[in-house]
C-alpha cells in the first residue's frame, strides 16, 4: 500500500505542476491493485486536470492530508462517487482561497468518504433546494426547503416521505443535519457544517456514479 501511495502522490502532484504523470504506470502492481489504482488515478486527475496549475507554493499539510485520505477510501472500497467528491475536496482545498483549516477539511473529506449513495441525494437536494444558497433565517424558510426537498426526491428517489427522514436520521451521525421537533413531527435543518461541505465539493455532479 505504501507504493500505491508514494505512486498515486507522485502522479497527483505532477499533474498539479503541468507534468505528465508516470510513477503509476511503472510499478508492477497486482491486476486487481492496478485495477483499482488507475480507477483511482482516473477520478482524481480528471478532477485536478480543472483546477490550478500550482509552481509548488501551496498547502502542503491540506494536499497530503486529503490524499492520505484518498487512498485509504480507495483501499476500503469505498465508491466511485465517495472517491470523486473526495477528488473534488483536494482540487479544491488548495487550489482555492477558503478560510477552512486543515482539521475542518480532513473532518469534511472523512464525513464524504462515509455518505451513502442515499444520504447524497438528500444533501444534494437540500442544497438545490436552498434559496439562492443562503442559510435559512426562519422557520419558515427551512419548512419551505424542507418541502421542495420532499417534492424532489419522493417518489423519484426514495418511495415515501418517511424514507427520506429515516435517512435524514441517519445522517445526522455526520454533522451536516439536524432534526429539531416541531408541530407535526421533525424538519431537516441543514448546519454549518453542511456549508463548508458545499464550499469544497459539488455534490450533485456525483449522483450518477
Amino acid at each position: 500500500m505504501s507504493i500505491l501511495i508514494e505512486a498515486l502522490t507522485a502522479d497527483a502532484l505532477s499533474t498539479l505542476m503541468g507534468q505528465p504523470p508516470t510513477s503509476l504506470a511503472a510499478l508492477g502492481l497486482s491486476k486487481w491493485w492496478r485495477r483499482k489504482a488507475e480507477e483511482a488515478r482516473e477520478i482524481l486527475l480528471e478532477e485536478l486536470k480543472h483546477g490550478v496549475r500550482l509552481n509548488g507554493d501551496f498547502e502542503t499539510d491540506i494536499f497530503y492530508s486529503l490524499v492520505f485520505r484518498y487512498l485509504n477510501a480507495v483501499k476500503q472500497g469505498t465508491a466511485r462517487r465517495n472517491l470523486r467528491l473526495l477528488a473534488q475536496m483536494i482540487n479544491s482545498g488548495i487550489s482555492k482561497n477558503h478560510e477552512l483549516s486543515v482539521d475542518e477539511i480532513s473532518a469534511l473529506a472523512d464525513t464524504a468518504a462515509s455518505l451513502s449513495r442515499e444520504e447524497i441525494a438528500l444533501i444534494a437536494a437540500l442544497w438545490s433546494s436552498h434559496a439562492n444558497h443562503d442559510f435559512p433565517h426562519s422557520e419558515e424558510d427551512g419548512l419551505v426547503m424542507q418541502k421542495a426537498t420532499l417534492d424532489e426526491l419522493v417518489p423519484n428517489i426514495f418511495a415515501s416521505n418517511s424514507e427520506v427522514f429515516a435517512t435524514a436520521s441517519m445522517l445526522m451521525r455526520t454533522g451536516l443535519v439536524t432534526m429539531p421537533s416541531v408541530w407535526g413531527g421533525n424538519r431537516i435543518d441543514t448546519t454549518e457544517k453542511f456549508y463548508r461541505l458545499m464550499k469544497v465539493c459539488n455534490v450533485e455532479s456525483v449522483l450518477e456514479q
